[in-house]
């Protein structure tokens, strides 16, 4: 599958408001539904300002830490030779971030980190790196590299004497992932180049850009919060007007008819398991297994006693003027909310 793509002139002059960057590792993942923590509108709403952006957290900031430390391990335990890291490679709208280069073979090294609880269920096949770090991967490897180009903060002189030798153009052949995770281990996965899923890839990466960024058209909104709380912030408030439904919201009420009994059926067994696993631990603090651990424990939260509050002032201000810093401080909220009523027969 081919696609014509667009050039670095047309990503830079275009003139939509907001746009910040172009597709990142993670955004193509995303695209193209293997991103976990994100998705297709998630990537509209950051790239054109919908949405806040992500600074980073602990975990980034931990993964940023120990990314030179893995890969220097990578590098004894592969021997090999490892050129960067490398600043972003932009070409057009695409935005490539491989961590180290490994010119002589023709491959890139990927680092990953996964630390706490639940990083063996992120990384649950010691043969298989996650679909969406994959994604990432053959993102990286889809289009060749022109070495003029790459911009590294170390290692500078290894790719301009690499670019004298055999060329400009560069290609990787494949990917390596080194991830780091609790326990600790060292896992480390190799992912070859495949032109076909690289063309599919770009097809769907530069649909996705031409129809939603340069046209600013908003995806179908999915069920992240991120757009559930941006649908809320957009339509605050509601008029008594009540619509007919038309051609394209019709089959999202009749799928929601049939899928919202389900749900409502389903949480109830849900809680009835939880009842019960609560029952069996007791005073203890969970449970641990082969598959896995579950725990029910006590949380310490705080909370605001306006009453006690209000009667400890009274032994020393005014009712009065205890009544108007209530008044002041009183904040109030309004939200929208959603509730379908269904008929006993199916909407048609």
């Amino acid at each position: 599958m081919t696609s014509e793509y667009i050039s670095t002139s047309d990503f830079l002059d275009s003139d939509i408001p907001g746009i910040q960057k172009g597709l990142g590792g993670s955004d193509i993942a995303a695209i193209v539904g293997l991103n976990p923590k994100k998705t297709r509108w998630d990537v509209w709403a950051q790239i054109t300002g919908r949405a806040e952006p992500f600074y980073g957290n602990t975990a980034t900031r931990t993964g940023n830490e120990l990314e030179d430390w893995v890969a220097d391990v990578y590098r004894r335990n592969h021997n090999a030779q490892l050129v960067g890291p490398t600043a972003p490679y932009i070409d057009g709208y695409m935005r490539r971030s491989p961590d180290r280069l490994m010119l002589e073979t023709n491959s890139l090294l990927e680092v990953k980190t996964s630390l706490g609880y639940g990083a063996r269920n992120i990384w649950p096949d010691p043969n298989t790196a996650p679909d969406w770090v994959n994604a990432q991967c053959r993102w990286y490897m889809s289009k060749p590299y022109d070495l003029r180009n790459l911009v590294t903060y170390s290692d500078s002189d290894a790719v301009e004497t690499h670019a004298l030798l055999k060329g400009y153009t560069w290609t990787a052949e494949h990917a390596d992932i080194a991830a780091f995770i609790t326990g600790p281990d060292h896992l480390y996965f190799r992912l070859y180049h495949d032109p076909e899923i690289a063309a599919d890839m770009l097809s769907e990466a530069d649909k996705f850009w031409r129809h939603h960024i340069l046209r600013d058209i908003e995806p179908d909104p999915d069920g992240s919060d991120a757009a559930a709380k941006h649908i809320s912030k957009r339509f605050k408030e509601s008029t008594e007007t009540m619509k007919a439904p038309d051609a394209t919201v019709m089959p999202k009420i009749q799928q929601l008819a049939k899928l919202d009994p389900k749900l409502k059926k389903l949480t109830k067994e849900v809680n009835a398991l939880k009842a019960g696993i609560k029952k069996y631990i007791g005073e203890d603090r969970g449970i641990r297994g082969d598959f896995g651990s579950i725990t029910w424990y006590t949380q310490v939260r705080k909370t605001f006693d306006r009453d006690l509050a209000y009667q400890a002032l009274m032994d020393h201000l005014p009712r009065h003027v205890i009544d108007a810093v209530w008044k002041q401080a009183f904040k109030q909220t309004e939200s929208r909310t959603f509730r379908p009523t269904w008929k006993t027969n199916e909407p048609q």
